[in-house]
């Protein structure tokens, strides 16, 4: 089965002292194409020429090699492509996006020094703000490295957790993060932009117990796991019936925790992240644990530095 998503690839040709065969151009070209073959709404083309002294081509009399990339239909988790966009102009590499159109111009190099402060990831956030709205009014807890001008898609979260009665305050390289009041009853968030808060969000609204509609989930499907279907499946080990389509993930009435449940991760570090704070309501245990390797070593020890103690296997 063919992949369905977004892609976005940046592709940068760089120009070689010695003279490069038709073979091995013809031959890069291939790999890339079978590679995006298996993507079905992306196209991808460029032109280049290539220098060759022998044939007294010079680099200078090169025009600039393009990368274009033709998205087709409705462009999911668009925030990804801003963000990378975004930092490709802060080195001085030029890009169109108009429509589902990207032309990326060839990199030149002006022997300028420049520094990029990489922020800390807003999804990792997520789990602590789950923290902090499954807990009594007035917790709060600081997190630093955020900026509230962030380029990263998810710091739509800080504005959703409003919802959950969290309040984000932005200081000079830092965020404070307090709850200040109860959650509303139900939540309904359209999530294509921003899907990996979504078990998050799911999460914090079963420990609220608080109804639960989230949209514009299909790149769940081909995460890491299913991860609709494995959110419906451990839901329901804690009381909860979710009702899952390709896209979406509801309940309703979410009932009391049941305590002692046993969390299946499915080779996923989000999952084993999003179930973590329910810890702060009852006992759970988190199967796998070490998955979340992939994205956030030390997130088990970091919860152990403000008192959270999880039972991992």
């Amino acid at each position: 089965m063919k992949k369905t998503g977004i892609l976005f690839l940046s592709l940068f040709i760089a120009t070689v002292a010695f003279a490069q065969s038709a073979e091995k151009a013809k031959s890069l070209l291939d790999e890339v194409s079978v590679k995006m073959g298996a993507y079905e709404n992306m196209y991808i083309g460029f032109s280049q020429t290539l220098s060759n002294e022998e044939a007294g081509i010079k680099e200078g009399d090169e025009p600039p090699i393009n990368g274009e990339i033709n998205l087709k239909g409705k462009i999911t988790s668009k925030s990804y492509l801003l963000m990378t966009l975004s930092l490709l102009n802060k080195i001085d590499i030029k890009y169109t996006f108009n429509g589902n159109f990207i032309k990326i111009d060839r990199f030149k190099d002006s022997n300028i020094k420049k520094i990029i402060h990489v922020e800390s990831d807003w999804s990792s956030a997520s789990y602590y703000y789950s923290f902090i709205a499954l807990s009594p009014i007035n917790t709060e807890i600081t997190l630093n490295s955020f900026k509230s001008d962030s380029l990263q898609g998810d710091s739509i979260l800080s504005k959703l957790f409003i919802d959950f009665g969290v309040e984000t305050t932005f200081n000079d390289n830092s965020i404070n993060v307090k709850k200040v009041n109860n959650s509303q009853l139900s939540m309904n968030f359209d999530l294509i932009s921003s899907p990996d808060l979504a078990q998050t969000i799911a999460v914090t609204c079963l420990g609220l117990r608080v109804d639960c509609r989230l949209t514009g989930l299909h790149t769940l499907l081909i995460k890491e796991t299913n991860r609709l279907v494995a959110l419906k499946n451990e839901i329901k080990k804690l009381g909860t019936q979710v009702e899952i389509t390709e896209d979406s993930l509801s309940f309703i009435n979410p009932k009391k925790l049941i305590s002692n449940a046993e969390i299946e991760t499915y080779e996923d570090h989000r999952m084993a992240m999003s179930f973590a704070p329910l810890s702060v309501l009852t006992n759970i245990t988190i199967k796998d644990s070490d998955v979340v390797s992939k994205s956030y070593p030390n997130f088990w020890n970091d919860l152990m530095k403000i008192g959270v103690k999880i039972n991992k296997s």
